[in-house]
């Protein structure tokens, strides 16, 4: 069952009524018991994701490797939730095992900085180990997965349960750091062709990272105004 307090929920459904088309307090109640019942499923943007973007979360695992939180990136492309997990990590060890990682919703980048030096708290929320400062979560279990030729496992993932704790939950999207650092490098292009190549290869982890088309018609502009400087 989906865990989350009922005000917080609200409050959240509250905050974008575009989602659910909601037009009333009244209304915006009625859809939250739904949610919390498990009769209607939250789209992504409800727990703070991105659609067609990499978000970064913290991913608790459980397994041989015993507990860990780490960083991962969530892909959300198409809807389906997809992570790439490498060889040697102790998520991927753990999540061969059990088919199943808890995606914890964090805008905070110094948790990550904690979480890869094993000093992030995990708690159990209903069952659910749930990594410090998480304002959302997202249970997710395999559907398939497979190695690539590079040795990177691909894995397609499905929602099992979720889990609300604050009204504004937010993922980190590397894809909009990266868009202002571009920004950031166009302005310095008068001071050197490092700048440049810096401003090319922000540009190169937006494509890879968001799929919007308000970001990929951005990085077009710049990518055709860096051209007409050659």
């Amino acid at each position: 069952m989906p865990v989350g307090d009922e005000t917080v929920v609200l409050a959240r459904v509250l905050s974008c009524p575009e989602l659910f088309d909601v037009g009333s307090v009244r209304e915006a109640r009625r859809v939250a018991r739904r949610l919390l019942s498990g009769e209607l499923e939250p789209p992504p943007e409800f727990l703070g994701l991105r659609s067609e973007a990499v978000n970064e979360v913290l991913a608790v695992t459980e397994g041989p490797a015993g507990r860990n939180v780490a960083p991962v990136g969530l892909r959300l492309f198409d809807g389906t939730p997809r992570v790439a997990l490498y060889r040697g990590s102790r998520t991927r060890r753990n999540f061969e095992e059990s088919g199943r990682l808890v995606a914890c919703v964090n805008p905070d980048p110094i948790d990550f900085l904690r979480a890869l030096f094993d000093e992030l708290p995990v708690r159990e929320r209903a069952g659910v180990p749930v990594a410090e400062g998480t304002r959302a979560f997202l249970v997710l279990e395999r559907v398939r997965a497979s190695e690539d030729g590079r040795g990177v496992l691909r894995a397609e993932l499905r929602v099992s349960d979720w889990g609300l704790l604050h009204p504004r939950p937010r993922a980190l999207v590397r894809g909009e750091g990266a868009m202002v650092e571009a920004l950031v490098e166009f302005t310095r292009l008068h001071l050197g062709e490092e700048h440049e190549r810096r401003c090319r290869e922000a540009l190169e982890t937006v494509r890879r990272t968001v799929r919007s088309g308000r970001y990929l018609r951005a990085v077009r502009r710049l990518e055709e105004r860096l051209g007409s400087r050659s």
